[in-house]
């Protein structure tokens, strides 16, 4: 019973500093559990009334020591900061009578920071009044506009109103404001079934819009953002549709004019500048050129990436050279020279070096020794074949100086990534953007696939983002590429845009951040963007091309000439020796001594043509005057103990 006292006691000390019953105190109270502590007080006129009014709302504020100044509208107005001061406009009920003049003040209220604004009724509302109210705003307040109104009702109570229009919309909201228990506005909003309007191309897998009539409406729809839309726009009921740009643009720079509102916009990130739609969804990137343009809404983080499909080079004769270093190599020389000289070079001074033991230790240290530089070899070029290959940059900016030899591409819609360095005077962006602008066949694709074909054809490289890597292959789970992605970027938060101080902003900031609590987000991105990227790990088979083993060839082709060549000179020292032997042989048969031999036709005469004489005195002269039949001379005997005897 005693809790139930307390507790009544609280809600009721809770209403009546809420509700005290006094307007003045009341708007103070609401400003400074709110956080609105900078005030700018005005009025709608310079009535008697209402300057008594004004002087007793002042003397309030300051009570509840929030820092007040009070100036008339047209001296407020050029000094008032649109981020820092609350501005509270004190009227009556007899504005309502004059529309012009209550319009006036109301444009003023929505060029103001939105919940910014707070108009106070010094009279009280009947409930006539109440709806006369309701009528006037809504014919007035057609543009972005969220103010509050504060008003006594009959009876001493304090009514507080959000007064919530969107552009372009045929109904402005008036609802009542909700309190937690410390008194501070809770913002439960209910849009009513009002219809947003998005204006945006395909960006997959967040968002893909297909299949527009000519004015680029009645779209097929989907992706993560067509299912993130649709749970924010259950929670704050209301409906929605999107539109595709008819110049296909995104309208990321501005046709004409400066980079500002004063621009000429078009495309769709134009559409949402001018006003002409509420919201772009897409992955849009906060950067600070567009601040002063655009309000965002973040809805995710991505992370920029460059990826690319591992290219060989076209000839590498350095490959095989590779497993060893330098000084290595060096080394092996010298001991191959070693070798040489001990195996060899005894030979020219001890013809049976082969048959010493000596011979036998070199020549089996040596064998061992190529044996294991041949292990040693094998392994290390092995290693080179199951490597994966070495890129010659590491950063995006590494990838333009090596151009041509690999050429970067954009996606359309990446221009942010780039533009503003090279307008900046990036020398290595200003000479990939003029690409761009000359080249765009070479630099630039449309979606993703053809940018993941494009890197099969050649030496390219992509900029992308990792979620839409993973989209892609979550959608294309048969789409086999060997992908290396590297320069993974800082993940940034990716958002909506909505125009410029846009009602939307908080609203949809506010249902986003709520599904980010409950795990939604994460559940319709993993549906969407999937888990992970395929690409080539740490290690990986390299397939041999031409280039890699052109040095192999080169070597056997080497080889072979030098075979051959030897072979030639064999054959010609050969051919050679012959020769001279057969001249020989003839020089010996038919020489300038006129000596005849014994010998026919290259063959010695028959054994029974000859006979030896028993005398031996009649040998030489027998020999010196025979007369034989063939025409060959032929050695004379030494000794005369023999007679040759011609038949």
């Amino acid at each position: 019973m005693k809790s139930f006292l307390l507790l009544l006691l609280y809600n009721t000390v809770l209403v009546g500093f809420v509700q005290s019953g006094y307007i003045y105190d009341d708007l103070a109270n609401f400003c400074s559990n709110n956080g609105l502590v900078f005030i700018s007080l005005t009025t709608t006129g310079e009535t008697p009334m209402l300057h008594k009014e004004a002087g007793k709302a002042f003397m309030t504020l300051e009570n509840h020591k929030l820092r007040t100044r009070r100036l008339t509208y047209p001296r407020l107005l050029p000094v008032l900061q649109f981020n820092l001061d609350t501005m509270v406009i004190l009227t009556e009920t007899n504005i309502m009578s004059e529309p012009e003049k209550f319009l006036m003040y109301l444009k003023k209220i929505g060029k103001h920071r939105i919940r910014k604004t707070i108009m106070v009724f010094s009279d009280e509302l009947s409930e006539s009044q109440e709806m006369e109210l309701k009528d006037s705003l809504q014919g007035l307040v057609t543009y972005d506009a969220w103010f509050t109104i504060i008003y006594q009702k009959p009876a001493n109570m304090t009514a507080y109103k959000n007064i919530l229009s969107i552009n372009n919309s045929t109904k402005t909201l008036m609802q009542d404001i909700k309190f937690n228990k410390v008194n501070q506005m809770v913002d439960e909003i209910n849009m009513e079934e009002i219809t947003i309007y998005s204006s945006t191309l395909s960006w997959m897998p967040y968002f893909s819009i297909t299949n527009c009539d000519d004015m680029g409406k009645n779209c097929d729809i989907k992706g993560f953002l067509s299912d993130y839309m649709d749970a924010i726009f259950r929670i704050i009921n209301c409906t929605w549709t999107s539109h595709a740009p008819p110049d296909g643009s995104w309208g990321v720079r501005p046709i004409s004019g400066p980079f500002n509102l004063s621009g000429v916009w078009g495309g769709a990130m134009g559409n949402v500048v001018n006003g002409d739609y509420h919201v772009s969804l897409s992955q849009w990137v906060w950067t600070a050129n567009r601040y002063g343009l655009l309000d965002f809404v973040s809805t995710s983080t991505n992370a920029v990436v460059l990826a690319l499909t591992p290219q060989p080079p076209e000839v590498d004769p350095g490959l095989f050279i590779r497993p060893f270093r330098n000084e290595a190599w060096y080394g092996i020389g010298v001991m191959f020279i070693i070798i040489l000289i001990i195996i060899i070079g005894p030979y020219a001074f001890f013809s049976y070096y082969e048959k010493t033991d000596g011979f036998n230790i070199a020549a089996w240290w040596s064998w061992m020794f190529f044996v294991l530089i041949n292990a040693y070899y094998g392994g290390a070029l092995t290693m080179f074949f199951t490597s994966e290959l070495t890129l010659p940059f590491n950063s995006i900016e590494d990838v333009m100086k090596v151009y041509p030899d690999w050429k970067l591409q954009m996606m359309t819609g990446n221009d942010v990534h780039f533009q503003y360095k090279a307008l900046a005077g990036d020398p290595l962006y200003s000479a990939f953007w003029d690409r761009v602008q000359n080249e765009p066949e070479d630099t630039v694709f449309s979606n993703l696939r053809e940018g993941l074909d494009k890197l099969k054809t050649g030496r390219y490289v992509i900029h992308t983002m990792t979620g839409m890597l993973k989209g892609f292959f979550k959608s294309n789970p048969f789409h086999q590429q060997n992908l290396k992605v590297f320069a993974k970027g800082r993940a940034e938060f990716y958002s909506l845009i909505v125009p410029i101080n846009s009602p939307l902003k908080p609203i949809l900031q506010t249902a986003s951040n709520s599904l980010t609590e409950a795990g939604a987000r994460d559940y319709l991105l993993k549906q969407w963007e999937g888990t992970g990227i395929p690409q080539a790990g740490a290690v990986e088979v390299m397939v041999l091309t031409a280039g890699q083993v052109i040095l192999v060839f080169f070597i056997v082709l080497g080889t072979f000439s030098m075979a051959w060549v030897a072979f030639f000179c064999e054959l010609c020292h050969k051919t050679i020796k012959d020769f001279k032997k057969a001249r020989a042989e003839k020089f010996d048969s038919r020489g300038t001594t006129g000596r005849k031999t014994g010998k026919k036709h290259g063959n010695q005469l028959p054994k029974d043509l000859l006979k030896y004489p028993n005398d031996k005195s009649q040998w030489g002269d027998f020999y010196a005057n025979a007369n034989d039949l063939d025409e060959r001379p032929i050695k004379r005997p030494q000794t005369q103990d023999t007679q040759i005897i011609w038949y």
